[in-house]
């Protein structure tokens, strides 16, 4: 299935080319816009697509709460899922026996079949996979450790999130009069430009790059949903992405076609960690 990310209103007039899209609550998501989750939800749902509520965020002691009464407003709908991040969300889901409908990704946790079988054995509806172990290893999860997996193929990934108000301070500090949405930081003696976002409850640094598994993915996939996030992608882009996605896994152009179609937009894609182990493996170490 394919997934997307929806921030603003306009984003929903994509949604011909997906199965179901993750609506980025505000106050309630890692990064969000000014969208009303209720008429987004309900556009979803009358054209048979799959609504999930974007609550992907770590939440402190205090707000936990606020959040469960979001989930517990949308229970009744039984057409509703949620996207969360926070072991406590998942914990509820559990206490109200809704947990089925629940998508769980700790974004970079879950790295091996081992933890994949006990995160798995909650019944969530699908579990996040990590994009820092390769590819390779990723497959071998979804081989080992059987289940409906949630995987990013497309987008910018967060690399720093932190609850202080770092940006704000910095800001202050040097009397800066800037109310953009999105601001960039770069490196002095590199050509990076990264995305920082800051609202009320978190500061986050994405990477400078698109990563992009364009070039891997099988049809069917191993993966129960395909998830592609628009952030810092200009729009028209954005629909050239998914409608080419909509192409390839509705068999109507080839793999090659669809190879090309991506690398036509000569986007800033890298391939991360995909073909990179980040830990030496044991071998390694042995033969050191």
């Amino acid at each position: 299935m394919i997934i997307s990310s929806i921030y603003n209103e306009e984003e929903l007039n994509n949604i011909n080319y997906l199965d179901g899209a993750i609506i980025m609550a505000p106050k309630f998501a890692i990064n969000y816009g000014n969208i009303n989750l209720d008429k987004a939800i309900n556009i979803l749902l009358n054209q048979n697509k799959m609504a999930i509520i974007g609550m992907d965020q770590i939440f402190t002691e205090e707000r936990i709460n606020e959040a469960i009464s979001i989930i517990d407003k949308y229970l009744d709908n039984k057409d509703i899922y949620f996207y969360v991040s926070d072991i406590g969300l998942i914990n509820h889901g559990i206490e109200k026996k809704e947990i089925s409908r629940f998508i769980f990704d700790s974004k970079t946790m879950i790295t091996n079949y081992e933890d994949a079988k006990i995160y798995s054995s909650f019944g969530m509806n699908a579990l996040g996979l990590s994009n820092e172990i390769t590819y390779k290893d990723a497959l071998l999860i979804t081989k080992e450790a059987p289940f409906n997996y949630f995987y990013f193929v497309f987008g910018k990934k967060i690399m720093f999130n932190s609850k202080r108000k770092i940006l704000s301070i910095y800001k202050e500090y040097k009397n800066i009069k800037n109310d953009d949405k999105v601001l960039y930081i770069s490196e002095p003696k590199k050509n990076n430009s990264y995305p920082l976002v800051e609202n009320e409850y978190n500061l986050s640094i994405y990477r400078d790059y698109i990563i992009s598994y364009h070039n891997d993915l099988n049809n069917p996939s191993e993966f129960k949903y395909l998830y592609l996030d628009s952030f810092d992608i200009k729009p028209e882009i954005y629909t050239k992405i998914l409608k080419s996605y909509y192409d390839y896994f509705s068999n109507l152009i080839t793999k090659e076609e669809f190879i090309k179609n991506i690398s036509d937009l000569n986007l800033n894609i890298k391939d991360g960690f995909k073909y990179f182990d980040t830990i030496y493996q044991k071998e390694e170490i042995l033969n050191g």
